[in-house]
């Protein structure tokens, strides 16, 4: 797990936010985003293959992500950084309202990459 600062370029009308260079990390194949209604936690699952990076659209948000049991608490602020979360991390966005996350894959989205009961989980890593 990786978390990169976004380089922010301000001039007197804009800010022009960059990232660049992700494809040296992977291949993007699907990328959406999450739009808080209310107060939640998202999440709650982890990938076998599907590498992930989060980015904070709208919003500060916390992060828990796990993996070999040591949880990471990742706080991403409104397009300042992002992480990479590799597969076999699980996470639980935590949400509050009007808040939006991109979320970039290097997967289509496939129903059987997911693990989402958090006792199988603990027993694959």
């Amino acid at each position: 797990m990786k978390i990169k600062k976004i380089k922010n370029i301000k001039t007197s009308e804009t800010i022009l936010s960059v990232f660049q260079n992700i494809h040296k990390v992977m291949k993007i194949k699907r990328i959406f985003f999450v739009n808080a209604k209310k107060k939640c936690i998202r999440g709650k699952h982890a990938h076998k293959n599907c590498t992930q990076v989060l980015m904070s659209v709208k919003g500060d948000f916390s992060l828990e992500i796990i993996n070999n049991k040591v949880k990471k608490n990742i706080r991403l602020k409104e397009m300042k950084n992002y992480v990479i979360v590799p597969p076999k991390h699980w996470i639980n966005v935590h949400f509050e309202k009007n808040q939006k996350l991109m979320v970039m894959c290097d997967f289509n989205f496939l129903r059987t990459d997911y693990i989402n009961n958090f006792k199988i989980f603990k027993n694959i890593n």
